[in-house]
């Protein structure tokens, strides 16, 4: 964390673990360290005690028999020997890597291995087996994107099957809420006025669920249709797709808050003014009356509590400072885990625009339901950074380590994976590292546009 803040305190940090991984004999941990040392090395352009650095990297990741790491570390060694001149040790480097990474299944490994050798070969004027080598970057890279496809596909037929089946759910509660008002009309039809302005109430009532279920059906078909369509076009259509989204969920709580919300509580307070008015002929007809005034009143609150668990009203009025912690109270705010929330270089009235603002809703918002539901956390620490015109907020919890599983992630079509969507739509990076002693820090870096 304070590679960027304080280069010197992090590379005293790096140092010091790998002492300690050493002294533990734990190979690969202190490779690692290694490596990090090494480029912090490189970022204050001390370059002989870098190659030292890669070069014991090296060493313990090839004692180890971990080739991915090792391939990174003989990488990024041959990288420094080209800039420093050498381009026999950086050949034999490049060579070496090359080696390792075959039969790995990291395409982009591999291809960032090839792009940089052929790029060195172009350098240097040595076009032996360029050509074999851009071919094989060809390929790699061909299949690379198909891969990418295929996982796109799974994802977009999911979200294709929740929206199918959202629809289903939607059809059969306007079934059961008709069948309600139905029966609700039959109950009063004792008294010609009464009824007559009952049936008026029920008929505002239903034509809103009417309409509200025909806008939706509408809307579903509309995004069925726009997702059947554009299947091809992978990489637009999944930022399209979350634009659309936040699009109809800013305007859909609006309208819910703005719109429906306030034509309810119009329409209550017209028939209670009419209350003391009407001469009821039977106390029955009364109480009657009464009850369809809770149900407007109950389709208010309804409506209202929809609108805030779309999108908060703290969010559309204030900004991110203002909605985190308000997302924290709802989600953790009934249970017993400790919770805090700290800004520092951004005022608490500052906005950003309201794409980014809904992303980084969106993406805390499942990441806290993610530590509620799977971390086992008993305390959760946000903390939101600006510096610059760089954010960066990050969710540390002393609850399992998360470890994850990117190629997973793509295939199964889970909330990280959706997460990671909208993160590339941003154009932020999501990381997740073990917490001290236990637990994960999560880090959302983004740049606001």
């Amino acid at each position: 964390n304070w590679e960027k803040p304080d280069p010197p305190k992090a590379l005293q940090y790096a140092e010091r673990s790998v002492t300690a991984y050493s002294k533990l004999n734990l190979l690969i941990p202190t490779g690692k360290a290694l490596m990090l040392q090494g480029d912090l090395l490189m970022s204050q352009t001390v370059y002989d005690q870098a190659i030292e650095s890669y070069n014991r990297a090296i060493q313990k990741f090839e004692r180890a028999g971990e080739r991915e790491f090792l391939t990174n570390a003989l990488l990024k060694a041959a990288e420094l020997h080209k800039a420093a001149g050498n381009s026999d040790a950086a050949e034999k480097l490049y060579k070496r890597a090359l080696s390792k990474i075959e039969g790995l299944n990291n395409d982009g490994l591999h291809i960032a291995v090839l792009e940089n050798y052929i790029n060195f070969k172009k350098s240097y004027g040595k076009p032996d087996e360029l050509t074999r080598f851009t071919d094989r970057l060809r390929q790699l890279k061909g299949e690379a994107r198909q891969k990418d496809m295929r996982s796109r596909i799974e994802e977009l037929e999911g979200v294709l099957s929740q929206t199918v089946e959202q629809s289903d759910k939607d059809r059969s509660n306007f079934k059961r809420e008709s069948k309600s008002l139905r029966e609700r009309n039959m109950a009063l039809e004792e008294s010609v006025l009464t009824n007559q302005i009952i049936y008026f109430v029920s008929l505002i009532f239903f034509s809103i669920l009417i309409v509200y279920g025909a806008y939706k059906r509408i809307l579903l078909k509309r995004e069925k249709l726009t997702l059947t369509t554009k299947i091809k076009e992978l990489e637009e259509e999944n930022k399209k797709l979350i634009k659309s989204h936040d699009a109809f969920v800013y305007k859909l709580s609006s309208d819910l808050s703005e719109g429906t919300a306030k034509t309810l509580s119009g329409v209550k307070h017209t028939f209670s003014g009419f209350f003391d008015e009407l001469s009821f002929e039977t106390s029955m007809k009364q109480v009657r009356y009464k009850q369809a005034l809770e149900y407007l009143e109950e389709a208010e609150d309804e409506v209202f509590q929809l609108s805030e668990s779309t999108l908060p009203a703290k969010l559309k009025n204030f900004g991110l400072v203002a909605a985190i912690p308000a997302i924290q109270e709802r989600i953790l705010g009934d249970t017993s885990i400790k919770y805090t929330f700290d800004y520092y270089g951004i005022s608490s009235k500052e906005r950003l625009n309201q794409n980014t603002e809904i992303n980084v809703f969106f993406i805390f918002n499942e990441l806290m339901q993610n530590s509620l539901n799977h971390s086992g956390a008993k305390k959760i620490g946000v903390n939101f950074f600006k510096k610059n015109n760089e954010f960066k907020l990050v969710i540390e919890d002393d609850g399992k380590t998360f470890k994850p599983n990117p190629e997973q992630e793509s295939f199964k079509g889970t909330g990280l994976a959706v997460i990671r969507s909208r993160c590339r739509f941003m154009g932020a990076s999501l990381t997740f590292e073990p917490g001290a002693p236990k637990g994960t820090i999560t880090t959302l870096r983004f740049t606001a546009k």
